[in-house]
């Protein structure tokens, strides 16, 4: 007799290694079991962990491993299998399961269309045969998520090294240290009133590019976009002198393209109904005062700076109607946004929301009052839970 159970727990993670090595010997222990090897194969298979097509090896262990080990990246495996296929214009691609695991943007590019199939998971289909096609396999009835549960259906990031998800990843999964002196173009560290003898040293993370916006996508005048806090936006095409550019700028960009990985520039019927969707965003400084104050004032100089304003710039510019609040918690800004986030969407207050956080640097003023203070390692990377703790780096 078969029974549907609802899978809970931690799965793809290497503190199950112990775990692992018990289900490994009890598959050897049991022969209905056991699995013949992968070079038997009479179709493909390939690694949801690398994308690989799997030739040779223990098939039980490459289940068990893909499975409670190893983390799965359905992007990298879907991108392969596509490439691989000789005709396109008759394949089928089913995934099983309560949640879609790959995203819309995996197959932007490829010659097949996403079908969202309620319930049970979704497939793919050729743009040959657009319409949809019927479940095969229906969602166990038994599980059901917890009514506060919040679903992530887009993300985006620019990051130190990264300008994108994929990136991010790679330079986390590869230890690589991003840490470095400040950028020419973003200040000089030269002959600064302020340092005297004791110049702190300007290491930090920074991200590429942070003086670059397209001014025209976002319908801003170049006048305008000078006067933005980076922080706020950003969009490669024009750069603007960094004496002039950048937290208003960034923050557009990067829920722009959050937006677009959720399908949210999609063909959904939006004409009926208000958009209350929410905006939650964390920000600790606004360095760029410091480059707006050594200029004229004008009429964009406290609207594209103040740090209340974040929000309410992204929340005006997509259209939202739901709650619009900048949260300043330091270093725990951006966490406290996406907990409020969560909250407002539980209690009902929006039915979708936008939240995370920014940070530039652009001035050198604040990294030398850390610096003044013992904040900052005078010798670059943080060195958290170590002896030779010696300060964070910005």
């Amino acid at each position: 007799m078969a029974k549907s159970l609802a899978l809970e727990g931690v799965f793809h993670s290497q503190n199950n290694t112990e775990i692992k090595q018990r289900l490994l010997a009890f598959v050897a222990s049991q022969k209905d079991l056991q699995l013949p090897d992968a070079s038997k194969l009479f179709l493909p298979l390939r690694s949801n962990t690398t994308g690989q097509v799997v030739k040779t090896g223990n098939l039980e262990k490459v289940a068990v491993e893909s499975l409670v080990v190893e983390m799965s990246d359905w992007n990298s495996t879907i991108t392969s299998a596509i490439s691989s296929l000789e005709d396109t214009t008759s394949s089928t691609l089913l995934t099983i399961g309560p949640m879609p695991s790959i995203s819309a943007s995996t197959v932007r590019d490829a010659p097949i269309t996403l079908s969202i199939q309620s319930g049970t998971g979704f497939l793919l289909e050729t743009q040959v045969n657009a319409a949809p096609i019927a479940p095969l396999i229906s969602t166990a009835s038994e599980y059901h998520y917890p009514e506060h549960s919040v679903a992530v259906i887009g993300m985006a990031c620019r990051f130190p090294g990264a300008a994108s998800l994929e990136e991010f990843w790679n330079v986390i999964s590869s230890g690589a240290s991003m840490v470095g002196d400040v950028p020419p173009e973003r200040f000089s560290t030269e002959n600064l009133r302020r340092s005297g003898t004791n110049k702190p040293n300007f290491l930090g993370n920074f991200v590429r590019d942070a003086d670059v916006f397209d001014h025209k996508f976002f319908k801003k005048s170049p006048r305008e976009a000078q006067s933005l806090d980076p922080q706020v936006s950003h969009r490669e095409s024009r750069r603007f002198p960094s004496a002039n550019a950048v937290q208003q700028r960034f923050l557009l960009e990067v829920a722009y393209d959050a937006l677009l990985s959720s399908g949210h520039f999609g063909d959904w019927d939006k004409a009926d109904a208000e958009d209350d969707t929410g905006c939650f965003l964390g920000i600790g400084s606004v360095d760029y005062n410091d480059n707006i104050a050594s200029h004229p004032a004008n009429a964009f100089s406290a609207v594209g700076t103040l740090r209340a304003f974040l929000s309410g710039r992204l929340s005006h510019y997509f259209g939202w109607t739901g709650p619009s609040i900048t949260y300043d918690t330091a270093c725990s800004s951006s966490a406290v946004a996406i907990h409020a986030a969560c909250k407002e969407l539980a209690e009902g207050r929006c039915s979708r929301a936008v939240a995370g956080g920014v940070n530039l640097i652009t001035s050198p003023a604040l990294h030398q009052n850390l610096a003044a203070a013992n904040f900052l390692s005078p010798t670059g990377a943080c060195k958290s839970f170590d002896a030779a703790g010696d300060g964070y780096c910005r």
